[in-house]
């Protein structure tokens, strides 16, 4: 949970990264309520394919408006949902730079990856591709999982949704933890071998920031906070030796170097 919030005192204590965060939320919000407004517009035509004619009696007519109802619900939040899934991959350049941002704050800009604007803009095409993989990877796995679910349940159904459930939201909070640090790992040009390796050693650490995160993800406000938060976290576990950030210790390095030859 600390970790989860950790970007919100940091943002207070740097201006940038605050101006950062209201940048990349009113981009976010463009996305967002284009994909929402497009769903307001075929809500109705969608409820009304899906659901039966109203009928005559009382009982009838409620229980077709609770229908209405639930149907309206659990439109808007798959809405939510896929706002969110197709705002990742285009946000993807803003979330670079914002991970970059934080990193440079948190070290104080004394060493590691230099703002390059250049480097930087050849990284959003990978990072573009990256992103929807990591969608395709999240819906892949979630897929799986509950497809998993369903067949246990159909020879012992508590235990079908219990595992659907669980492991879903297992799954998710995990893919979610990996999100926010993939930014900074990929600036710092962490190999995906490596990642996979932080994510089994962090595994229970990466799962309680997920939890949050998913909440997060729900509002334009919150979501820059994932990527706040996820990169002072990795920042954290390289100071302390359990992440490696190659292209910060080779700043790290050369700093250190410089130092050396002038003192000599």
């Amino acid at each position: 949970m600390r970790a989860a919030l950790a970007g919100l005192g940091f943002s207070v204590r740097h201006g940038e990264v605050a101006l950062w965060w209201l940048g990349v939320v009113v981009c976010y919000l463009l996305v967002w309520t284009t994909v929402l407004w497009s769903t307001a517009t075929y809500d109705d035509t969608m409820v009304s394919v899906i659901l039966w004619p109203p009928g005559t009696s009382w009982w009838e007519a409620a229980l077709w408006h609770l229908c209405r109802s639930v149907l309206y619900l659990v439109f808007w939040l798959l809405a939510i949902l896929v706002a969110f899934l197709i705002a990742l991959p285009l946000m993807t350049p803003l979330f670079i730079l914002l991970s970059e941002v934080v990193e440079r704050r948190f070290y104080g800009d004394s060493s590691g990856h230099p703002l390059d604007w250049k480097e930087l803009a050849k990284e959003f095409g990978a990072g573009l591709v990256r992103s929807a993989l990591l969608v395709l990877l999240n819906v892949t796995g979630a897929a799986v999982i509950w497809l998993t679910g369903f067949g246990i349940g159909l020879i012992f159904p508590p235990l079908g949704t219990l595992f659907a459930v669980v492991v879903g939201g297992a799954w998710t909070s995990l893919w979610f933890g990996m999100l926010g640090l993939s930014y900074v790992l990929e600036n710092n040009q962490v190999t995906f071998a490596s990642q996979l390796t932080l994510l089994q050693q962090q595994a229970p650490l990466l799962l309680g920031f997920g939890v949050v995160a998913q909440i997060f993800a729900w509002l334009p406000l919150t979501v820059p906070l994932i990527v706040i938060s996820a990169s002072i976290l990795c920042c954290r576990l390289h100071r302390h030796g359990h992440c490696p950030l190659p292209v910060r210790d080779q700043g790290q390095h050369g700093t250190d170097q410089e130092t050396a030859d002038t003192t000599a």
